[in-house]
């Protein structure tokens, strides 16, 4: 991206420039103590990439017969993502063993006490193996504080956020983090034809968004994970600000166009479709990774369709 040309390059090489720009594209997963994994390392986030690669992931373990999965990170997304992974791998008649990788914190560090034990409880009786220590990644597998080593055919990683690498060389303001600068009405401090919602950007003095940490967009508390609904209240915040910023001479020749370029199309985006209502990107359900084709997920992610929410 470049702000200063108002140009977002695409991975095919080309180039797509904007009126208004909206960046909904969510952070990245850190993972660099597990870089020694290579191929076998299959990060949450960018969504994209780990859409494209479970359903392929999924059919090398049903040829095979045996597979080895490991999830290093123990939040709401490890948790969900280890338990949709065992009943997909069961359901494809796959003898599988599931480890989830915690750190010292445990199971859904931040969550009330009761809620940890009851997911302890059904992740065991589930199968998974739990670990409480760190990990890095090795050849092959993963390293565990205690020296013992997993072997994996694959490593999910739902670890840590980082901002996305390619915003410092966007021209945007960012915070100390990486993450982009945004007021009140979630337009960058440096470029007002610009957006962004959800954990891409931040406000001052506030932190990237996270298990343990304060969140930067729709507010939610230190210790909490923003829910679906309040992170999509964020994104649709969005809209009516980019309409405001459009020059009401230029409205009714901009209100069957598309002004607002969505970079990113993930389980919270926003497109802004024209000038006279935004359309809102439905949230998707990880449990769903068995189950065959639906929506616009070859892998079984369960996309509503717009009409059923009205939009």
């Amino acid at each position: 991206m470049d702000a200063a040309r108002h140009c977002v390059g695409l991975t095919d090489g080309r180039h797509v420039h904007y009126d208004l720009l909206s960046l909904d594209v969510g952070s990245e997963t850190a993972t660099s103590w597990l870089q020694a994994l290579g191929p076998a390392l299959l990060p949450v986030k960018p969504l994209d990439p780990f859409f494209d690669r479970w359903p392929h992931e999924l059919a090398q373990a049903r040829a095979r017969g045996t597979f080895r999965l490991v999830v290093v990170g123990a939040g709401a997304a490890g948790v969900e993502l280890a338990l949709a992974a065992r009943h997909a791998l069961q359901q494809a008649g796959v003898q599988a063993r599931v480890d989830l990788v915690a750190s010292e914190n445990g199971v859904l560090a931040g969550h009330h006490p009761r809620v940890q034990q009851r997911v302890l409880a059904y992740a065991r009786r589930a199968g998974l193996h739990l670990h409480m220590q760190r990990a890095v990644g090795a050849e092959g597998g993963v390293l565990l504080a205690d020296g013992r080593f997993l072997p994996a055919d694959l490593v999910i990683a739902a670890t840590g956020a980082r901002a996305p690498v390619w915003l410092s060389m966007s021209g945007l303001a960012l915070d100390p983090a990486g993450y982009v600068l945004v007021d009140s009405h979630q337009r960058s401090s440096s470029h007002p034809d610009v957006f962004a919602a959800g954990d891409v950007c931040a406000r001052p003095g506030s932190g990237p968004v996270a298990l343990g940490r304060a969140c930067r967009a729709c507010g939610a508390g230190a210790g909490t994970q923003p829910d679906g609904g309040t992170c999509r209240r964020a994104a649709a915040h969005l809209f009516p600000q980019a309409q405001r910023a459009v020059p009401a001479g230029l409205r009714a020749a901009l209100r069957h166009r598309i002004v607002g370029s969505l970079v990113g199309a993930g389980p919270l985006g926003v497109a802004l479709e024209g000038l006279d209502r935004p359309a809102v990107h439905p949230p998707l359900c990880a449990r769903a990774m068995a189950r065959p084709a639906q929506g616009r997920w070859e892998f079984g992610m369960i996309e509503k369709t717009r009409s059923e929410h009205g939009a």
